[in-house]
């Protein structure tokens, strides 16, 4: 049985759509994001326990594609980074594989959030009219480390946060 993890709760975010088996998982870019570059990139990527490889699908400027397999094996961690001014609103998260062999980052994701922020007027009328209060313990990185978090109990490799 599959499910199709939906990380979206009260924030604004842009995830990749990832969906889950005993065996798979399956995550890709989300139509959003392809829809911002109008259809030009897509990138899919698919964990494969039974057979312990990671296969990564890009699609560049609507025909060129490119398919990398990685074996669980050459994966030394999940590197998993922000790349924002801590004042900002808004954040944007790096997540990609550090491979033993090149010793090099293989990008997978990048995923979009908004940082948390003070409530304000039409905070306080949501949580009014549905009487569910926005969660104050958020620290901004929930969407992106629910991803990592995925990534590592599939792949079973260390998480690395810059």
């Amino acid at each position: 049985m599959s499910a199709i993890i939906d990380i979206a709760v009260d924030t604004l975010r842009l995830v990749p759509k990832i969906e889950v088996s005993a065996e798979r998982l399956r995550a890709r870019t989300a139509l959003l994001a392809q829809a911002l570059w109008l259809f030009s990139y897509e990138r899919r990527v698919t964990v494969d326990r039974p057979a312990r490889r990671v296969t990564i699908d890009t699609r560049r400027l609507w025909a060129w594609r490119t398919t990398r397999v990685i074996v669980f094996e050459d994966i030394a961690r999940i590197a998993y980074r922000c790349v924002a001014p801590p004042s900002a609103a808004s954040a944007l998260f790096l997540i990609s594989l550090a491979l033993r062999s090149e010793h090099v980052e293989l990008p997978l994701f990048a995923v979009w959030e908004e940082q948390p922020r003070e409530p304000d007027f039409l905070d306080r009328l949501d949580e009014l009219a549905t009487g569910a209060r926005s969660d104050p313990g958020r620290i901004g990185d929930e969407a992106a480390g629910r991803v990592v978090a995925l990534l590592r109990e599939y792949i079973g490799a260390p998480i690395a946060a810059h």
